[in-house]
């Protein structure tokens, strides 16, 4: 469940909701990433009331950058590997998407479906956490 709580003008919704959301991704064996869509504002409170610990025996993806760079950091000292990648709110497509962009958004998605890219470089799998 994601919580879009209105009457919060920057977040989601409370701390309190947005770290239980993101605590029962972490929980839920069924998830193999958490990819932050856009932004991250605020990760840094959420830290306190997470329970990362579980990463370490089923790790997953995490994804993001700016301030879910926090989130990494935290994920580093438990040993936890993430990614500090492009978000899909940042993906332009159509007319509108650079050739530098396809690239980072090719990366992100190989990265996450364990394929290595390269230029002429043949698809190979590579290690991912959740497997």
């Amino acid at each position: 469940a994601h919580y879009a709580d209105r009457e919060q003008p920057y977040f989601a919704g409370t701390d309190a909701r947005r770290a239980a959301d993101l605590q029962a991704m972490i929980d839920d064996p069924g998830v193999k990433a958490v990819v932050s869509y856009q932004g991250g504002y605020g990760s840094v409170r959420l830290l306190p009331l997470l329970d990362l610990t579980p990463l370490r025996e089923q790790p997953k993806w995490i994804v993001g950058f700016s301030d879910v760079t926090m989130l990494h950091m935290a994920l580093g000292r438990l040993g936890v590997e993430s990614l500090h990648a492009t978000m899909p709110g940042k993906f332009r497509f159509g007319r509108d998407e650079t050739p530098e962009a396809t690239v980072s958004d090719e990366a992100l998605r190989s990265a996450l479906l364990g394929l290595r890219q390269g230029r002429g470089a043949k698809r190979t799998k590579i290690k991912v956490p959740h497997r």
